[in-house]
């Protein structure tokens, strides 16, 4: 294990371009003077302070000396702390407990292939964010819906978050669903769903039915539930947009990256498509239909 001796006094240093190119003249100083074979360099990975920081590291080239970059979870450090007895927190003295945890070692150094999987794992974890709002605004708007139409969801099923489906929530009220005439309902759902909703007549005959008996909504509530639930509608949309843009980029990014993933079974996007316009062709087959 190296020894703890201190080179120099501790040295503070701003998070930006000018502090950098100081702390690497620094870092230039003392390997000029104390020629090591390794240079070990850590930082505490503490939300995106230490980015711009480890990617310069990164391409250090020093002459003689191997540079080494350790990248250290917190909670390692937090943890570390605790076996001395009290420490004062100051930034002199987090420095001074990341020198010395990494001074123990039993911590792997990052590597120059590690940035060719940043840009897919910052995409991929704000895709993971994204669906989790979608989710949640979905279980939103499942409370707002069962508010306005209490039956809808039992009529729609899995139709329930289908275009035509919400719209119809966003233009209809129950009674105006259960009076309007059977036609002009088939006509709204062929009309928003853009000629991909299977069988329109019997979807609109089971929600006129699910219209006259549900619950009654207090005209008081009406309004301000209707509100809510269009402008939720509209966030779920919005995000959904987002998303399909999303996948289009994580699908580039993924390209560049030699990988077999995309060779499983329903990971590729390519193939999930295939199979479900083949589904739909049977469909549109089966049906007669130029169109579901």
């Amino acid at each position: 294990m190296p020894r703890a001796d201190k080179v120099r006094a501790p040295l503070s240093f701003s998070n930006d371009q000018l502090g950098l190119d100081l702390f690497l003249d620094e870092v230039c100083h003392l390997v000029s003077k104390h020629c090591p074979d390794v240079v070990n360099i850590g930082m505490e990975a503490t939300g995106f302070y230490w980015w711009h920081l480890q990617e310069a590291l990164n391409e250090i080239q020093l002459k003689d000396t191997e540079v080494k970059i350790f990248t250290i979870n917190p909670a390692l450090i937090k943890g570390f702390k605790k076996s001395y007895r009290k420490l004062p927190r100051t930034d002199h003295i987090d420095a001074w407990v990341i020198a010395d945890r990494l001074r123990f070692g039993r911590l792997r150094p990052l590597h120059r292939g590690s940035l060719l999987y940043a840009p897919l794992a910052r995409l991929t974890r704000l895709r993971y964010t994204m669906k989790k709002n979608i989710r949640s605004d979905k279980n939103r708007a499942i409370s707002l819906i069962f508010l306005k139409f209490s039956n809808f969801r039992q009529a729609a099923g899995r139709k329930s978050f289908h275009k035509a489906s919400l719209d119809m929530l966003d233009e209809f009220t129950a009674d105006e669903i259960a009076e309007t005439p059977l036609e002009e309902l088939v006509r709204f759902v062929l009309s928003h769903g853009k000629g991909r909703f299977a069988e329109p007549e019997e979807f609109v005959k089971e929600l006129k039915t699910a219209a006259r008996n549900s619950y009654r909504l207090n005209p008081k509530m009406e309004d301000a539930v209707s509100v809510a639930l269009s402008m939720t509608i509209e966030n779920i949309r919005f995000m959904e947009g987002q998303c399909k843009k999303l996948d289009k980029v994580i699908a580039r990014e993924l390209q560049a990256i030699p990988q077999t993933l995309t060779t499983i079974p329903g990971i590729c996007p390519g193939r999930r498509h295939h199979r479900r316009n083949r589904r739909c062709k049977a469909l549109r087959q089966r049906e007669g239909t130029g169109s579901i």
